[in-house]
């Protein structure tokens, strides 16, 4: 039987794909489970584009003992094809455990990573490879690249300028990924210097003008900003590319007052990216993780893990919890709070959510449910533990000057957390960030990135869940025997910020301090989508936004919505009247 495979493979390699064929399915009718004949016949109907056959026939293979490196690089192949991207990675990953030094497999898995937006994992890969080969240009561009998508942005720089000394040849690509990343940075006069050596170098280059036309429209030359991508070949990008493009469009036409215009342009930038990704959003599983809890947390139960929660030692370090739905003006106080000296920040932790999955685990009951457990043995042990977990991660995750007591934690969908947040954190401060609501379902929907919710593809998914995270908040902080949540206006904090702030630092125990109103003229490098209007100092430009897309704001949104809006405090003729 070997002598037939060994036969069959020569005529294989000889480009004689009919009698190579028929030499397997020989095989096959004396052994049905010959893994290398259904291997090599996967491989004739790859070759052949008859893709389907040959993902079938690689599975048998497979199913019948192959596991062969090679066969399994050559089947992700065909599922990268196929568009079965999480399948190719795990054949790639068992290939790479059986031949860690399999390049090109490490290679395409690399790239399937990226485009599956896995930057972590990809980025692991990246450094071994770094660590192999320091002068490796591509290694250290697709590592540049994962820290950008990151936020990483002081990494993404450094490998993308050391790719730049190892492969000059490669100059106008890095030179456009360099002005993206300089001016996520707020530094415009870097990024437009770098924006025109690729264009020198690519003039079609969609990234590049792109980012110049921001940085155009940063200075006010919205004429010349809208020129510059109107000279763009839409043809020669990708569709990333594309979207990025629109969306910057419609920031322009937005200042230049064609809002219509403008609401198009973001309409079918927010298509693009929902094409890319393929984006699928179903509510149900979200809204019974917060009818879960709405049903446990009841204010007995609250007091008696608040008791058990709150035994133990004080914390050097407490938390800032700023939260809020997205595009709410977490960001921007984020920013004015992180000046003052007694004050640290970790940006966007997920350190809460992860406790209480790791609390799940260990107990062995889905959260919130496990928590009765506690109260039923009268556990602060447990407790006590988390909070020592969050101190310690905290530490590891952030930089802490000596002598600070406070750092925010600004997770937006922490709201979602508040009762552990309380039982855990007696002296935490909790800031809830809110902004009228028909401001945050289009700034949603304006914003386009890899990293996009999935519920902000449609306004109504958006408004659908706004309103549910809301209800939720009142209902939980009802329930919680603790002082109540410091709610935070963004139109107050832009109209009044000193009075605003004021708020928060009395909370902390912490004396005014001028910087904070200084915030625009620190260059550091911020992490989220809100960085572009936290660059500048305050304006009001942003305040009550939708009063220009009142013609694009469907009616049934504005009766979807109206609940919400007068429960946060806001007037409903503030969208009515126009």
């Amino acid at each position: 039987m070997q002598s037939a495979i060994h036969e069959a493979v020569e005529h294989y390699h000889a480009g004689n794909r009919e009698e190579a064929t028929q030499f397997c399915r020989a095989l096959l009718v004396r052994n049905p489970r010959q893994a290398q004949a259904h291997y090599l016949l996967a491989l004739i109907a790859r070759d052949e584009g008859r893709l389907d056959d040959a993902l079938t026939l690689f599975a048998h293979a497979f199913d019948h003992g192959l596991d062969d490196p090679g066969a399994r690089f050559d089947y992700a192949r065909v599922l990268a094809q196929a568009d079965q991207r999480c399948q190719a990675i795990a054949h790639l990953e068992r290939a790479l455990r059986k031949q860690p030094g399999f390049t090109e497999a490490r290679w395409l898995l690399i790239d399937l990573l990226l485009e599956g937006a896995r930057y972590q994992q990809a980025g692991c890969y990246l450094r071994r490879l770094i660590n192999e080969d320091p002068e490796e240009p591509i290694a250290h561009y697709r590592f540049g690249l994962c820290q950008y998508f990151l936020r990483d942005l002081a990494a993404a720089e450094r490998h993308f300028r050391r790719a730049l000394d190892l492969a000059p040849e490669w100059r106008g690509e890095i030179h456009a990924r360099l002005s993206a990343l300089l001016e996520e940075a707020n530094r415009p006069g870097a990024a437009e210097a770098h924006a025109r050596q690729a264009l020198e170098l690519m003039p079609d280059d969609l990234e590049a003008r792109t980012t110049l036309a921001k940085v155009l429209r940063r200075r006010g030359e919205l004429d010349d900003a809208l020129a510059c991508l109107d000279r763009l070949d839409s043809g020669k990008a990708t569709n990333q590319e594309h979207a990025r493009a629109l969306a910057e469009r419609g920031e322009i036409l937005e200042q230049l007052g064609r809002y219509d215009e403008a609401f198009q342009a973001f309409h079918w930038a927010k298509r693009g990216v929902a094409n890319i990704r393929r984006v699928q959003f179903e509510i149900p599983s979200m809204m019974e993780a917060l009818r879960r809890a709405e049903r446990f947390f009841t204010p007995e139960r609250m007091m008696a893990l608040c008791v058990l929660g709150h035994a133990g030692d004080s914390e050097p370090v407490n938390p800032v919890f700023v939260t809020g739905f997205p595009r709410s003006g977490t960001t921007l106080l984020e920013r004015m709070l992180s000046q003052h000296e007694g004050i640290a920040t970790g940006g966007e932790l997920d350190l809460i959510p992860r406790l209480e999955a790791e609390l799940a685990n260990e107990l062995g009951a889905p959260y919130p449910a496990c928590l009765e457990q506690l109260i039923e043995r009268q556990d602060a042990e447990t407790l006590s533990n988390l909070r020592r977990r969050y101190q310690q991660r905290l530490r590891e995750e952030v930089h802490i000057p000596d002598g600070t007591r406070w750092v925010i934690d600004k997770l937006p969908f922490n709201l979602a957390h508040l009762p552990l947040i309380r039982i855990l954190f007696p002296a935490g401060v909790v800031v809830d960030m809110v902004r009228h609501p028909l401001d945050t379902l289009l700034s949603c929907y304006f914003q386009t990135s890899r990293n996009d919710y999935p519920w902000s593809f449609r306004l109504s998914d958006t408004a659908l869940v706004l309103s549910h995270l809301r209800e939720h908040v009142d209902r939980m902080e009802a329930a919680i025997a603790h002082p109540a949540t410091l709610r935070m206006g963004y139109e107050a904090l832009v109209a009044a910020p000193e009075t605003e702030l004021g708020r928060v630092l009395n909370a902390l125990g912490l004396p005014w301090e001028p910087a904070l109103l200084r915030f625009h003229e620190r260059g550091e490098m911020v992490r989220d989508a809100g960085y572009k209007h936290i660059a500048e100092s305050l304006h009001d430009q942003r305040v009550y936004r939708h009063r220009r897309y009142q013609n694009q704001i469907p009616a049934d949104l504005l009766l979807q919505l109206g609940g919400t809006i007068r429960g946060l405090g806001y007037e409903v003729a503030d969208y009515s009247s126009g």
